[in-house]
């Protein structure tokens, strides 16, 4: 992860600083990698103005990948302010004390991402039950409403007359 030093005009200084503009054509001189740091110091034609501003580069695009859009010996460099960026966490065998925190906080993004997952897939499920459920509950809300109009099993032998509601109005009373 090299650091390079570059100029740059003053309106595109302005556009990068504001994060405006996220990414930088540059020739493709000094072996750029994602992850490198990029210095950018405003250059105003006739020296530097002091102004600086540091970016990460997080994807190059080289005349190599696409030789029909960029002339030879040039790349893109897409770019994020690093007072916006994530710090770049190593991944692998970091030692000391910064390690060990790395690594927890590690874990501790795995079983958030294991979580969420679990959450969803239980989400789906209880989505599928109360779907299910849903149906049974208007069946049983049909049923007792033909059992209100007189419609309910008829009490005393198949020649008894109908019976208003058997449940009586209790069974209202638990909806």
């Amino acid at each position: 992860m090299a650091e390079h030093h570059l100029k740059i005009a003053p309106p595109w200084f302005a556009a990068v600083a504001s994060g405006a503009k996220t990414a930088e054509v540059r020739r493709d001189d000094r072996g750029y990698a994602v992850g490198d740091t990029l210095i950018l110091r405003e250059w105003d034609g006739s020296g530097e103005t002091g102004r600086t501003c540091r970016v990460l580069v997080t994807h190059v695009l080289r005349s190599d990948d696409v030789p029909h859009l960029l002339p030879p010996g040039v790349a893109v460099l897409s770019v994020q302010r690093l007072d916006e960026a994530e710090a770049p966490v190593p991944r692998g065998p970091v030692v000391g004390e910064t390690g060990a925190v790395l690594a927890a906080l590690h874990e501790v993004r795995d079983a958030v991402v294991q979580q969420t997952a679990r959450l969803e897939t239980w989400g789906r499920i209880v989505e599928g039950i109360l779907r299910d459920q849903t149906g049974t509950l208007k069946q049983v809300a049909h049923d007792v409403a033909r059992l209100d109009a007189g419609g309910g099993p008829r009490v005393g032998g198949d020649d008894a007359e109908p019976r208003g509601t058997p449940l009586g109005p209790w069974w209202k009373r638990l909806w």
